[in-house]
């Protein structure tokens, strides 16, 4: 008996020493929200691999996420809010728990629509050399195209939008995944219907300062 102690010991030991604490199941998930829909919420479960708690550390990394977000985490010790590129936290990671334990993520939209990454580094801060990385992708357009029409940015007849100023506006259209489908610097008509059917898709108008992002499918 004491000879197992001491291997379960040793593993234990072992699976600290190379930072082998924790894993994740899923690591990205997408968001896919409108600007009304704030603030946006989600998690991704990370799992303990050894038997006793331990205290692991994020660091927060953006791609394209506006200045205009507000960005917070729970990791279920502590809710970070305000965070912002290169900010990070220690937390605890607990053993035992009779569910799988969540790190979530919120966003506070304030009417900005944008298609951008929050990653975080997961490690354990005494061997930050063994680390694992989880996304989160936010997918957040504009309410509609109506919105648009109201506030005299574009027209639109039938599936052709026109600019109703003579302010250079430019036209964006990406899938999903981002794949840059249209890219127009500055268009007068755009002919929706030459658009891939039964696919969702992003226009995006932009006009000076201004940001619009629009899903479409047909």
């Amino acid at each position: 008996m004491k000879i197992l102690g001491c291997f379960i010991v040793l593993s234990c030991f072992t699976s600290t020493l190379f930072g082998q604490i924790f894993h994740f199941n899923e690591h990205s998930t997408t968001l896919s929200k409108t600007t009304d829909q704030s603030p946006a919420h989600w998690y991704i479960e990370i799992f303990t691999d050894i038997s006793v708690d331990s205290t692991l550390r994020w660091k927060a990394f953006f791609q394209s996420i506006p200045n205009e977000w507000q960005i917070s985490l729970d990791d279920q010790t502590t809710y970070t809010t305000n965070i912002e590129d290169g900010d990070s936290a220690d937390f605890t990671l607990f053993s035992g728990l009779p569910y799988a334990q969540k790190l979530i993520i919120g966003a506070t939209l304030n009417d900005q629509p944008a298609i951008g990454s929050v990653f975080f580094d997961i490690f354990d801060p005494e061997f930050p050399e063994y680390r694992d990385t989880i996304e989160f992708h936010f997918i957040v357009s504009a309410v509609g195209l109506n919105e648009l029409v109201n506030a005299g940015i574009v027209i639109v007849e039938n599936s052709i939008i026109r600019k109703a100023t003579e302010e250079i506006t430019s036209l964006q259209v990406v899938d999903l995944s981002g794949r840059k489908i249209v890219d127009l610097v500055d268009f007068h008509s755009f002919d929706c219907s030459s658009l891939p059917p039964s696919e969702v898709l992003l226009i995006t108008i932009q006009q000076g300062e201004k940001r619009y992002l629009i899903k479409w499918m047909r």
